[in-house]
This record gives structure tokens, sequence and C-alpha cells, in this order.
């Protein structure tokens, strides 16, 4: 059978993207089908430039209105819209078709799409997601936003947002309710849930909490909602055990779920597991061996730059038959509030539940408020905790500022199983943010050095010294 492609590419996502860029480079013949997918790179922008490392009035004129910085970073992100746009691939040899299709179930497996139908070896689902509705009472009846029209709105009507009330949790709802807190809104955020971030380590998550409530940021947790009414302007909302809450707007952050129907994946074999999304083996193929996918079909919500990752294993198992996987312990995983918050590796609860008899196993924490240079820059809030299992560094939880900084270095030296000792001799600059990576991971030499079997064995060393026969 003669192929007309090597890889055909579904969704110009940045993963879709990036592994068209990939496989062309590699010298096979790839097709882009965008499948009315475009990258998004505003919340992404919003979540930087709300970071303690780049505040949020990052432009030239800082006595501009909340609308007019967020429209800033609208004009900002589409540039860079502009210039990652799929046609940009054309010069490298990859054929570039605009339209949305589907597969035929067909022997060889076929794509159409515009009218064409395009005959690959594999194919590599990059699409995007879409919100999935709330099973809220009165919600369809009551105007509410999506994060991503919230974002979109005229300057004019940002800065006329007077209260919003925010459900939903995890990093967009975090990250979204203290932007807009920030920028002079009233915000109610509502996560159904008792933890705002319930993926992440509860001591770091504990912290960005109590820095939420002290931006005027009123967290109503575990409380149901009963129902949602509108009353003219205003959004109420009615609480289980709690008094009703009334509010401007209404945001609705829901979670997300990878748009496959319309590629007709049923008719050849693809499954979906329970929450809608595609189901995949370690190798990023599907249940149906020509097709692979990465990114948000296979997680609902991916970070951008997770989904890039995923799509360099994917694209390479792909063409080349390699059987690469990733390691999802070993990726940094970023929550853009101010502080930031990042979390690599295994957390303590983790850490504890894979725990074997005969191990040693240490939690390493150190608050910023130890460091000089957080004093200098008013920046003391956030800590640095650690989990050492027979001295090498298997987890790191951080929030504090420049946190986001020293994910890679950290992910690295638990990528390559660096042990404290080694890390203890690395000679860090002095004042800085990154001591703080030093000065926790001195807390567990201090351990060492204080066990008594230790203290017993330096005693009867120096002792010995000093009788004057060595």
């Amino acid at each position: 059978m003669i192929y007309d492609y090597d890889l055909v590419v579904i969704g110009a996502s940045p993963a879709g993207m990036l592994a068209a860029r990939l496989a062309s480079q590699w010298r096979s013949r790839v097709a882009l089908v965008t499948q009315n997918t475009t990258p998004c790179l505003f919340m992404d922008g919003l979540g930087l430039c709300n970071s303690s490392t780049h505040p949020l009035p990052h432009i030239p004129n800082n006595s501009r209105s909340f609308g007019d910085q967020v429209q800033w970073i609208s004009i900002v992100s589409d540039h860079f819209h502009q210039k990652d746009h799929p046609d940009g691939l054309l010069h490298l040899g990859v054929d570039v078709i605009h339209g949305s299709g589907c597969f035929q179930p067909e022997s060889p497996l076929k794509f159409t799409v515009t009218g064409r139908t395009l005959c690959s070896r594999r194919y590599l689902l990059a699409i995007r997601s879409e919100p999935t509705p709330l099973s809220i009472s009165g919600l369809k009846d009551c105007p509410y936003f999506t994060p991503q029209q919230l974002c979109h709105l005229p300057p004019q009507q940002l800065n006329e947002l007077g209260s919003i009330i925010m459900v939903g949790n995890g990093p967009m709802a975090v990250v979204l309710a203290q932007v807009w807190r920030r920028g002079g809104c009233q915000v109610i955020l509502v996560p159904q849930c008792s933890s705002i971030i319930p993926t992440m380590d509860e001591q770091v998550v504990s912290i960005l909490h109590a820095q939420l409530e002290a931006d005027g940021i009123e967290i109503l947790s575990d409380l149901r909602i009963e129902t949602l009414e509108s009353r003219g302007r205003e959004i109420i909302m009615h609480l289980h055990g709690a008094p009703s809450i009334q509010a401007n707007a209404l945001v609705v952050v829901p979670p997300m779920q990878p748009v496959v129907e319309p590629l007709n994946l049923s008719s050849v074999g693809v499954k979906l597991n329970s929450k809608g999304c595609i189901q995949v083996n370690h190798r990023f193929q599907t249940s149906h061996p020509q097709i692979y996918a990465c990114g948000n079909p296979i997680d609902g919500q991916v970070w951008d730059y997770m989904a890039c990752h995923e799509a360099t294993i994917a694209v390479r198992n792909a063409l080349f038959g390699t059987r690469q996987q990733v390691d999802y312990g070993k990726i940094p995983k970023v929550v853009w509030t101010d502080p930031p918050l990042v979390t690599v590796g295994l957390t303590p609860k983790e850490a504890k539940k894979y725990w074997y008899y005969g191990q040693s196993l240490h939690i390493l924490v150190l608050p910023y408020d130890q460091l000089v240079t957080a004093h200098f820059t008013d920046q003391t809030t956030g800590l640095c905790q650690m989990v050492v299992r027979d001295q090498i560094l298997v987890g790191c939880q951080m929030i504090g500022a420049a946190a986001v900084e020293f994910s890679g270095a950290i992910a690295l030296a638990i990528q390559h199983r660096l042990t404290l000792p080694q890390f203890i001799q690395l000679a860090l600059v002095s004042p800085t943010y990154g001591e703080i990576l030093h000065q926790t991971a001195m807390q567990w030499y201090d351990i060492q050095a204080s066990h008594p079997r230790h203290q017993r064995w330096l005693e009867t060393f120096f002792n010995w010294r000093r009788t004057g026969y060595w």
C-alpha cells in the first residue's frame, strides 16, 4: 500500500504545530489539519504577568486602567498568535489544510477534510478542549462568563465589573480570581470542594489560600450551591447551610473536555474513558494502532508546555515505532499566582504511600522569611519543601517569589537522581532566591550530623586523632 503521508497531525494547537514541525525536520511527509483549532497564549500571558516575577502593570503607562492592562496582554498574545500561525509551517514543507474533518471506517484508514481524502501511515490527535456544562440549578437561566469570554471583554466593560462570583477550582480559577481582585473587583471564589487546588500538596496550597484571603478574596470552600437566579443586573447564589451571596457577574470555570464527536472516532474503534477523553497507552497510542493522541485529547486540559513535551514523544513513537514514554513525575507543574506555586516529583503524601521498610524518608521545609533576599525585596511569603528518600531528591514543592525560575533545575536534579550531598556541594550566588534550595538541603545535613551514632563516631575519631598516632 502506498500512503500519501507519513503523518497527519489533526489540530493546530501548540502541541500539534510542534509535532508537524518535528516530523518535517525529520524529512517525513506531513499534513496538518487545523480542525478549527488555533493556539491561544492569552491565559499563559495573563498568568505570567500576575506572578511576582513579572508584575501585571508591565506596560509603559502604569496609570492605565485594569481593562487596558488586560487588553495589552491580549494584543501581545495576538501578535505571537500571528507569528505562530499554522501557515508558517508551509515553508518547511508541511501541507497545512484549514478546516475540520473526520475519520472514515475504511481499509486503509483515511481522513476526509474539505473534500480531500488523506491516507497516512499514522495520525496524531492534538485537538482543542471545550468547557463542560456544570449541573447547577438555575445556571441555564443566568448570564455567565467562561474564562475565555471574561478575558476578551472590552476594557470599558471590564472596568465596570464591580463584583464577581467565580465558581470552580484548579489553577485557572485561582489565577483569574487573583488577577481580577488585584484589578479592583470584589471576588468571591466558590471552589465546591475543600481545597482550591485539590491535586497539589496541602501545605503549599494552604499558603496560597491564605495569600488569596489576604488579597481580599472571599473563599467559600466545601459549600454546595443550591440554585442561581438573576435579578436585573445582579446574580444571586443560594448556598446550602450559608447565607446567599450576590455580585454583578458570574464566572464559571468548568472542567474541560476534548472535542472528539466530529472526528467519528467510534466508527474506527478508538475508545474513550469515563471522562470523555481518549484512552492511550504509555506510548500515546490509542486503541487503533495507527492513531496516536497527546495533550488535551487524553486529559481534557493540559498546560501547553506539557502537551508539547508529550507531542515530542508521541511523534517519535508514531514515525519510528519507538516505545518512549513520559515520566510525569519529573515535569514541573506551575500555578501562575502571586507568589507562584511549583511542584515537581512526589509530594510528601505520595512519598509516604510508596515508602518501604528500611528506607529513610525526610521532609525538609524552609520558609521564605529565612532568606535575606526575601526581606530586601519584601517577598517573604512562601516556603520550599523537599522530599528526600535514601539521600535522593524525589520531590520538591515551592511557593514564593521566583519559584518558577527554579523548576527546570529541580526537575533536572530529580531526573538524574541527584543526592543531597551533591546538592549541598553546589556553590550558589548570594544573596539570591536560589539560596533557598541550598539552605533547605542543608537541613538534611544537620539531621544526619545530629544523629547519636554519627556523633559518637565523630567523637571517637577525633579523640583518636589527638593521640598523635595518625
